[in-house]
C-alpha cells in the first residue's frame, strides 16, 4: 500500500470553516476571550484615577470582547478576537485614535 498525497484534500481540511480545525480554533478563541476579559478587569496601580484604579473599570470593554466565527481570509483559516465597546457615547477605537494610537483594519487585509 502506498501513500498518495492529495493536495486538494489537505487544502479542504485546513480551510473548511465548518470543519474540526475551525472548531478547535474557535475553542481556543473562547479560552482567550475568557483570559482577555479577566485581564482588562484587573486592578492596576497608577493611571488617570490613580492610585489605584477601581477594579473592573473597563466593564464596557470587558463585556464586548468576543471571537468571530471561523472564516477563510486570503486562504488562511482564522478566528479573530474583537471588542467594539463604547463608553460614554464614544467607541474605544475613536478615543484611542484621538490619543495617537494607530490600528490595522483586519477586514481590509482579507
Amino acid at each position: 500500500m502506498s501513500f498518495v498525497f492529495n493536495p486538494a484534500g489537505l487544502l479542504a481540511l485546513t480551510t473548511n470553516p465548518a470543519g474540526g480545525i475551525a472548531r478547535e480554533l474557535e475553542q481556543q478563541g473562547d479560552r482567550i476571550v475568557v483570559a482577555a476579559r479577566g485581564y482588562v478587569g484587573t486592578q492596576w496601580p497608577g493611571g488617570p484615577s490613580a492610585p489605584p484604579q477601581p477594579f473592573r473599570r473597563s466593564g464596557d470593554l470587558q463585556a464586548s470582547i468576543r471571537r468571530t466565527e471561523a472564516r477563510v481570509v486570503s486562504g488562511v483559516l482564522q478566528v479573530q478576537l474583537v471588542a467594539d465597546a463604547a463608553h460614554g457615547g464614544y467607541l474605544y477605537p475613536d478615543l484611542l485614535r484621538q490619543n495617537g494610537f494607530q490600528f490595522v483594519d483586519l477586514d481590509a487585509l482579507g
